[in-house]
């Protein structure tokens, strides 16, 4: 059945539509906007990945820009969507877990837990 790509689908011109502030139907219905400087579908290993890896090279900048006493900008607003109840829902039931792409994105994980 073709009905979760269809679902899919469907929520991500809902959400292109919200971000371009485009509409797709006659009626306009007053909703909430908000603006992020980076969208990242999907909430799963590729999407966490790439919002982590982009905060630290974000990051890694301001303090670069502290150092050379340049005026620093505030960041960057990332934003991680998931189709799931909460991120990682679809991926994270009954698999086994490689950490070596987790021990080089984030070096000291394991002192975290």
């Amino acid at each position: 059945s073709n009905q979760p790509l269809l679902f899919y689908y469907k929520a991500l011109l809902y959400v292109f539509c919200l971000v371009c502030n485009v509409s797709v139907g006659e009626d306009e219905i007053e909703r909430e906007k908000m603006y992020y400087d980076v969208l990242i579908i999907g909430g799963g290993p590729s999407g966490l990945s790439a919002a982590i890896k982009l905060a630290q090279l974000v990051r890694e900048r301001e303090e670069q820009s502290e150092e050379e006493e340049e005026e620093s900008s505030s960041g960057l607003s990332i934003c991680v969507i998931e189709k799931g109840n909460e991120i990682g829902s679809h991926i994270l039931s009954g698999n086994v877990f490689e950490p070596r792409g987790l021990d080089e994105l984030l070096p000291d994980w394991r002192n975290d837990l």
